[in-house]
């Protein structure tokens, strides 16, 4: 995915990046601005999410494996409701943090899809990429 998203920065200036493609102010705070959606944002949120998730992967296996231990060692069956109990390792920026970054990659991979249409000279469909996107765009908001 991050050979993906390098790829497009280095097909297409970044310059070209910052270009508004959709006319539509911003109905509430919660709203991701299209400038925003930057190729350069996109790849600080891949990064982000890179590390986060493998914590949360690695923390989780730790806890599971912690429990499963404890069991052998006490002699007692596995008690999987216990083991259920850390099913979920995730705190609160994790629950917010993850999708507000997968809409940040989401809407910047939208963007440059239009972009590289555009550049291409395909007016059709550079003109169905851009109304994807900002549809995309005028409904994305932040998780709160």
């Amino acid at each position: 995915m991050i050979r993906i998203a390098i790829l497009f920065i280095v097909l297409f200036p970044t310059h070209s990046i910052a270009e508004n493609l959709c006319a539509s102010e911003k109905e509430h705070d919660l709203i991701i601005g299209e400038e925003e959606f930057t190729m350069e944002n996109a790849l600080k949120a891949i990064n982000n999410l890179d590390h986060r998730i493998y914590k949360l992967i690695i923390e989780h296996g730790e806890r599971q494996i912690v429990k499963f231990e404890e069991s052998l060692k006490n002699n007692q069956p596995i008690d999987t409701s216990k083991l259920r109990e850390n099913l979920t390792p995730l705190d609160t920026e994790s629950y917010i943090g993850i999708p507000n970054r997968l809409s940040i990659i989401r809407g910047a991979l939208l963007k440059q899809n239009a972009l590289a249409l555009k550049n291409n000279g395909n007016e059709t469909e550079y003109e169905l990429a851009r109304i994807k996107f900002c549809y995309y765009a005028k409904d994305a908001s932040y998780v709160d």
